[in-house]
C-alpha cells in the first residue's frame, strides 16, 4: 500500500493592500510565491515577502502594509516579514493581493503542514494475522499505547490510503481482505488535545475454509458463442439466513467473460466441452462463501454479428500519429482526495496544464465551441465559458438556477446557444442562451427547448447533446410509478425554433414501456449525423453488443417522424458501428470497469472517452478511431489518472500544447567557469508571453534558489536577459528536530555541478527548461 500524507484542506484568503494612489499607469500583474512551501506543525514559519517573492519594485525597505480579513488564522505580519505558528497539519492555499505604488500583483501559494517525526508515536495493531475473505475487526482501545489520554471515544482516524476498502468508526477497525500477502496500513489518529499519533501496521493475510454454498444453475447445458443469464436466488443457497443479501461477487479469471452485476451472472462461452464454474459471492455482512457449478459447452447454430461490429480487430494506436489537436478534462470527483481544475493538454504528447482560473473548481460536463476557441462548463451549479489559455472567463447568466448539465446547441436556428438542465426533479425541462463566441462572449435571450415533465425524467448527470433540430440524452419513461432508464432521442418542432414534448420522443417499435435497457453517456456528432453512446442491454449485448461499459455504439439520430423500428435492430441492423474495448479489459460489471465521457470533437472518425471503475488496471484518457477500430491512449499507462468526461479539438495543424510557452536556456548553457562576485547573465526565451522565474541549481540539482534580485516574475518572450551577481552563499530554511523550530542555514554557491533553469510561475503546469550541461562556480575567496 503507498503512503501519502493525509491532509485536511483549509483555504485561507487574505488581501494585502496600501494607501497608494490608484491612478498611476497600469503594470502588468505577476504571480509570486513563498519561498518554501512546507511546514512543521507547532513550528514559527516566517517569510520576509519584499525580499524573497514580493513582485513591487516601487516599494522599498518596509513600506507595505498588510492586513488579513480572518485574524483567527493566527498570521500575522510586521512591516513585510510574514510569520505563522500552525497547530494543525493541512493543506493552506494562500491567495491574496499585494500592492505597490505601480501596480498589484497576485500572491497565490500553497503551504503544507506536516507533523516532524519527533512530534508523533507509533502504536499498532493487536492482531497482525489475518484470513483471506474473512472480516477482521480490530478495536483501538484507550487503554493501548499512547491512547489512554484520548478517552473512550476523543479521536478520530484519518486513512492516508484507503484503496483497501478499510473502515474505521469511532474506535473500530474493520477490513475483509481479498487477497493473501502483507498489506502495510498508516491510519493518522487525532486526540481532543491536538496532538495526533500514527498507527503502523504489517497485516500478512494467509488463506482460510470457506463456507460453502451450494447452488445449481438454472441450466446445465449452454451454446457456445452465445450470452447466456441466470439469477442467484436466495433460495438456491444452502443457507437460509442469506435470502437477498448477495452482495458481490468475485470471479478468479476476469478473461473468461463472465460477470455478475448485483446477482445476475453473465457469460459467454467461447470453447466447447465441460467448464466448471468456481466463484466467491459476498453477502452484505462481509462473510463470503464458495460457489461451485459445471456447464456443457454445445455447439449451437452461429449468429453473425453485423458488418460494422469491431470485436476481433482492434489495433493499439501511437498516440503520435494521431492528428494534431488538444483535449480537456478535469479528474473524477473524489471527497476524500479532490483534484480540483480545468484541464489541457496536447493529443500526440500528454502535457497537461491547468487552465488559469479554474484551480478551485470542479469542471464537468466538458465541451468545447465549433472553433475551438472556448470551453463550456458546470461548475458546482452554475455554467461557465472560459477561453482554452485561460485569460478569459465568464459566468453563463442563466434564468434558471442550479444548473446540472451544459452543452452548446450546435448549428440551431439562433446560431449557438448554450442549453442546460437543472437539478429540478419535478420540471424535465431543457432551456437554451443566445450566444456570440466572439473576442468577449455575447449573451442574448433565453428560451425553453424542451419539456417533458410527467412523462419523461431527464436523467441527472448525464450528458446530452443538442444540434440543428435534435436532442440525444438520456430520458426515463414513466411506467407504473417508476422511470426505467433508457436512451431517448426528441425533436424540437419548427426547424428547432420551437419547444418539444413528450410527443417528441421517438417511438420503438414493440416497446414494452416496463423494459429497461439503460444506456447513458450520450454525445452527437457536431454535425448532427452520428450518435454515440454506451448501448447498455440494447442490441445482441455480449454477442454483437459490448456488455456493460465495455465499448460503444454508434448510430444514426431517430427523429419522431422516421418509421417505428425495434430498439435492437437499431443497433444490430441500422447502427453504423458497434466498437467492443480491447480484449484485455472486457471483464467486471458497468462499475468496475468503466469506459465512459464519449465525445465527438470537430471530425466525426475520432471519438475521445476514459475509462475508470474499481478494477480497472489504469485510470485514463482513449481516443478511437472507431471505424479503423485503433484505440489509443492519451495519458500514461504508468500513472492512473481518474477523468471525468474529456472533450477534443483538432487543429489540423500540429501546434503543440496550447499553453507551453516553450520556454529555453540559451545561456549558461553548459562548460561555463564563474566566480562568486562575479555577474552571471542569463539569457532564456520563450514563444509566447509568459510568467516566469529563473533559479540557479547546485550539486546537481540537490539545491535549487531564485537567483538574486529576482523580485519578480519575468516575460522572457519579451525580457530575455536578466543579470545577477552570484553570491557566496544562499539562505535555507530547515527544521531544527532538538529545538523544534526553523533554523536558517548557510548553502554554499560553490560547486562543479551548477545549471540554470527557467521555470513558469504556475508550478503545476510543469513547464520550464534547464541548461543542457553542468556549469562550475569557484569562491573567489580562494
Amino acid at each position: 500500500m503507498k503512503k501519502k500524507l493525509f491532509l485536511l484542506a483549509l483555504i485561507i484568503t487574505f488581501t494585502v493592500c496600501n494607501n497608494k494612489s490608484t491612478d498611476l499607469a497600469p503594470v502588468p500583474a505577476k504571480t509570486v510565491h513563498f519561498s518554501h512551501d512546507t511546514l512543521f506543525c507547532n513550528a514559527l514559519f516566517t517569510d520576509t515577502i519584499h525580499a524573497e517573492s514580493l513582485s513591487v519594485t516601487a516599494s522599498k525597505g518596509n513600506s507595505l502594509s498588510f492586513h488579513f480579513i480572518d485574524s483567527r488564522s493566527g498570521m500575522s505580519v510586521t512591516d513585510s516579514v510574514f510569520s505563522w505558528t500552525p497547530t494543525d497539519t493541512g493543506t493552506i492555499i494562500v491567495n491574496g493581493t499585494i500592492c505597490g505604488d505601480a501596480r498589484c500583483d497576485t500572491l497565490r501559494d500553497t503551504l503544507y503542514v506536516i507533523y516532524a517525526s519527533s512530534q508523533s508515536r507509533i502504536i499498532h495493531f493487536n492482531n497482525d494475522t489475518l484470513t483471506c475473505y474473512v472480516k477482521f475487526i480490530d478495536t483501538l482501545r484507550p487503554d493501548s499505547e499512547s491512547m489512554a489520554r484520548f478517552g473512550s471515544k476523543a479521536f478520530s482516524f484519518h486513512f492516508i490510503d484507503s484503496s483497501k476498502t478499510m473502515i474505521l468508526h469511532d474506535s473500530v477497525f474493520s477490513w475483509t481482505p481479498l487477497d493473501t500477502g502483507i498489506f502495510k496500513v498508516v491510519i493518522s489518529q487525532c486526540g481532543s488535545n491536538g496532538r495526533c499519533d500514527t498507527l503502523k501496521g504489517a497485516l500478512h493475510i494467509v488463506n482460510g475454509q470457506l463456507p460453502r454454498a451450494y447452488y445449481k444453475f438454472r441450466k446445465d447445458t449452454v451454446c457456445l458463442n452465445s450470452s447466456y443469464k441466470d439469477t442467484l436466488r436466495a433460495a438456491n443457497f444452502s443457507d437460509p439466513t442469506l435470502k437477498k443479501t448477495i452482495k458481490s461477487f468475485l470471479i478468479p479469471n476476469p478473461l473468461s467473460a463472465m460477470t455478475l452485476s448485483d446477482s445476475i451472472f453473465f457469460w459467454i462461452p467461447r470453447d466447447s466441452g465441460c467448464a466448471v464454474v468456481n466463484f466467491l459471492a459476498c453477502d452484505t455482512g462481509g462473510v463470503y462463501y464458495s460457489v461451485t457449478d459445471s456447464f456443457t459447452v454445445n455447439y449451437c447454430s452461429p449468429y453473425t454479428c453485423p458488418s460494422y461490429t469491431h470485436k476481433d480487430d482492434i489495433v493499439i494506436g501511437n498516440q503520435a500519429d494521431l492528428p494534431a489537436g488538444f483535449f480537456v478534462y478535469s479528474y473524477e470527483y473524489s471527497a476524500t482526495n479532490p483534484i480540483y481544475g480545468l484541464y489541457i493538454s496536447d493529443i500526440q504528447k500528454f502535457s497537461p496544464a491547468i487552465i488559469p482560473g479554474t484551480e478551485t473548481e470542479t469542471p464537468r460536463s466538458l465541451k468545447i465551441s465549433d472553433d475551438g476557441k472556448w470551453i463550456l462548463y458546470a461548475n458546482n451549479y452554475d455554467a461557465y465559458i472560459v477561453s482554452v489559455n485561460g485569460a478569459k472567463k465568464y459566468k453563463v447568466p442563466l434564468s434558471e438556477s442550479n444548473v446540472l448539465m451544459v452543452d452548446f446547441f450546435r448549428n440551431g436556428p439562433n446560431g449557438t446557444e448554450i442549453c442546460y438542465t437543472t437539478t429540478d426533479t419535478v420540471r424535465q425541462e431543457i432551456f437554451a442562451i443566445q450566444v456570440t463566441l466572439d473576442t468577449v462572449p455575447v449573451f442574448g435571450s433565453q428560451r425553453k427547448i424542451a419539456d417533458l415533465t410527467g412523462s419523461f425524467r431527464i436523467d441527472p448527470w448525464y450528458n446530452f447533446s443538442v444540434v440543428k433540430d435534435q436532442i440525444f440524452g438520456s430520458f426515463s419513461i414513466l411506467h407504473n410509478g417508476t422511470y426505467r432508464l433508457r436512451a431517448g432521442f426528441v425533436t424540437i418542432p419548427n426547424a428547432g425554433a420551437g419547444i418539444a414534448y413528450k410527443d417528441n420522443m421517438y417511438k420503438w417499435k414493440n416497446d414494452t414501456a416496463g423494459r429497461e435497457f439503460y444506456g447513458c453517456n450520450m454525445c452527437m456528432s457536431h454535425d448532427g449525423s452520428q450518435c454515440i453512446y454506451i448501448p447498455g442491454e440494447a442490441g445482441d449485448v455480449g454477442q454483437c453488443v459490448p456488455i456493460n461499459h465495455q465499448g460503444f455504439v454508434i448510430t444514426p439520430f431517430r427523429r419522431d417522424s422516421d418509421p417505428a423500428i425495434t430498439i435492437d435492430d437499431h443497433i444490430n441492423v441500422y447502427g453504423t458501428s458497434v466498437n467492443f474495448c480491447p480484449p484485455a479489459y472486457r471483464y467486471g460489471t458497468w462499475d468496475q470497469m468503466d469506459f465512459h465521457g464519449w465525445y465527438f470533437g470537430n471530425r466525426n472518425d475520432l471519438a475521445i472517452g476514459c475509462l475508470a471503475g474499481t478494477r480497472a488496471p489504469v485510470k485514463c484518457v482513449w481516443m478511437v478511431d472507431w471505424n479503423k477500430s485503433v484505440w489509443t491512449m492519451l495519458t500514461p499507462a504508468d500513472s492512473s489518472i481518474p477523468v471525468n468526461n474529456p472533450a477534443v479539438y483538432f487543429t489540423g495543424t500540429d501546434t503543440g500544447n496550447t499553453l507551453d510557452p516553450y520556454y529555453k536556456v540559451v545561456s549558461p548553457n553548459g562548460g561555463e567557469q564563474f566566480v562568486t562576485g562575479q555577474a552571471c547573465t542569463v539569457t532564456v526565451t520563450a514563444k509566447r508571453d509568459a510568467n516566469a522565474g529563473i533559479r540557479l541549481k547546485v550539486d546537481n540539482g540537490k539545491y535549487s534558489f531564485l537567483v538574486p534580485g529576482m523580485t519578480e516574475s519575468i516575460n522572457p518572450h519579451v525580457d530575455s536577459v536578466f543579470i545577477f551577481t552570484i553570491p557566496e552563499y544562499f539562505k535555507l530554511a530547515q527544521y531544527n528536530e532538538s529545538t523544534q523550530s526553523i533554523d536558517t542555514v548557510q548553502i554554499s554557491s560553490v560547486s562543479d555541478s551548477c545549471s540554470i533553469c527557467v521555470l513558469d510561475y504556475t508550478a503545476s503546469t510543469g513547464f520550464g527548461d534547464c541548461s543542457d550541461s553542468v556549469f562550475s562556480i569557484k569562491s573567489a575567496k580562494h
